[in-house]
């Protein structure tokens, strides 16, 4: 988890932040054996932070903020391994632990 300090570092991609938790993750889940992915959709609302621009319609329609994208890996007893995958919707597209750059928000499925 210290990886995620150096968020606004440019020379430190988002992928390269979730690296350590891949990592674990395939020491985790030996092969063989079942996991499962739980992933959430949560709107994080910033309505009265006016110094962010990149926001989003959230929650009701007078919510501004974002939309954040969990997964998270479960062993086969239900116990949480960690996070696989993270994505934030902005304005400006998608920011991902999966792109080294943002990319267009096309829909939850996608």
């Amino acid at each position: 988890m210290g990886c995620f300090r150096f968020y606004d570092n440019n020379a430190l991609p988002l992928p390269a932040l979730y690296e350590p938790c891949r990592e674990a993750l395939a020491r985790l889940v030996p092969p063989g054996r079942r996991a499962y992915v739980i992933c959430d959709v949560s709107p994080v609302d910033y309505s009265h932070h006016t110094a962010k621009h990149d926001r989003i319609q959230v929650g009701n329609e007078h919510g501004l903020g974002y939309e954040l994208f969990s997964a998270l890996v479960v062993d086969d007893t239900g116990h949480p391994l960690g996070p696989v995958a993270e994505e934030v919707h902005t304005a400006e597209g998608c920011l991902s632990s999966e792109s080294t750059t943002p990319f267009p928000f096309v829909d939850h499925y996608e």
